[in-house]
């Protein structure tokens, strides 16, 4: 599928709209928004086994045709590796290894992000990108909630 260049900044202007309008909002719930500049978005998540932040690039490239991609960074923005308790790992927080994009770098395998997409194929984006759980805000906002569960563990 092509995309439109147009439409792909459009939606992501539009969906990206709730983070800067309600940027103090999200800070009290554990998310603090750093920077949304198309086609990148970047976080702060306040992980509380750490009981400090963890930052999260979103890149949004493509998207309404396609889903994001996330991946942990560190304060330089470069990508944060497995092995140095610095990232979450359990349930759909993965390491580099196996990346279904082939990216040396982190990933997330929850619907909604892009590496889950191409890995099952039995939730195409195309049917879920509507709903507002699988938006930017929502993606956000339940990636934090993952984090934070008790099967999720510093790798």
């Amino acid at each position: 599928m092509i995309s439109d260049p147009l439409l792909v900044r459009m939606k992501f202007e539009s969906d990206s709209l709730p983070l800067v309008k309600e940027a103090a909002n999200f800070q009290k719930t554990g998310i603090r928004v750093i920077k949304v500049n198309f086609p990148v978005i970047e976080v702060a998540l306040f992980w509380k086994m750490k009981q400090g932040e963890i930052l999260l690039r979103i890149i949004a490239d493509e998207y309404d045709y396609l889903p994001v991609q996330g991946y942990w960074i560190n304060e330089g923005g470069e990508a944060l590796l497995s092995g140095q308790g610095l990232i979450p790992q359990g349930i759909g927080f993965q390491a580099e290894g196996g990346n279904p994009l082939e990216i040396p770098r982190t990933w997330l395998c929850f619907r909604g992000w892009r590496e889950y997409h191409e890995c099952h194929l039995e939730v195409l984006w195309s049917a879920i990108r509507n709903l507002s759980q699988y938006r930017i805000p929502g993606l956000i906002t339940q990636l934090y909630s993952d984090l934070n569960r008790a099967e999720v563990q510093a790798g």
